[in-house]
This record gives C-alpha cells, sequence and structure tokens, in this order.
C-alpha cells in the first residue's frame, strides 16, 4: 500500500487521506501521484509533501488537472465534473 510521511516523520497510508478527505473509490484511481525519486511528492488537490514543497518565497510549480470524458459521437472531450 502506497505511504507518505507525515511532517511529525510518522508515515500514513494513502487510503486514509482518500478516506478523510472523502474521495469516492471509484474515483481514486483516475487522480494521478506525483513521486520523485520513488517518493510520493504530492497529489495535486489533495497533498504537498513538505519536503517537496518550495520554501516561501521561492519559485515553485503549480499543478492543475483537469478531468476530461470523451464523446464519441461527435468526438470531441468534455470536462468530467
Amino acid at each position: 500500500a502506497t505511504s507518505y510521511r507525515l511532517p511529525n516523520g510518522q508515515h500514513q497510508q494513502l487510503s486514509k487521506l482518500w478516506q478523510s478527505r472523502r474521495v469516492p473509490p471509484w474515483l481514486r484511481c483516475r487522480i494521478p501521484l506525483l513521486y520523485i525519486a520513488n517518493e510520493l511528492a504530492a497529489i495535486p488537490g489533495y497533498l504537498m509533501v513538505a519536503k517537496f514543497a518550495a520554501p516561501l518565497g521561492c519559485a515553485g510549480y503549480h499543478f492543475k488537472f483537469s478531468y476530461y470524458r470523451y464523446h464519441g459521437q461527435n468526438g470531441l472531450y468534455y470536462p468530467d465534473v
């Protein structure tokens, strides 16, 4: 099971994060997990591991992911709401 390090140094299972944020099970597999050197660094919109965060006042990256659903009848993608 995937885990991540809390600020106090302890590890927490990713499933507990999903449950605490009330993310439905069917949606969890669609949320990207970003890793750096095989260590979980961020889950856009849910978690940024402090070790990988840019210090205050320094430049960093902002990730934004959108989900789109393909509609075969007209060949277009529409935002998944």
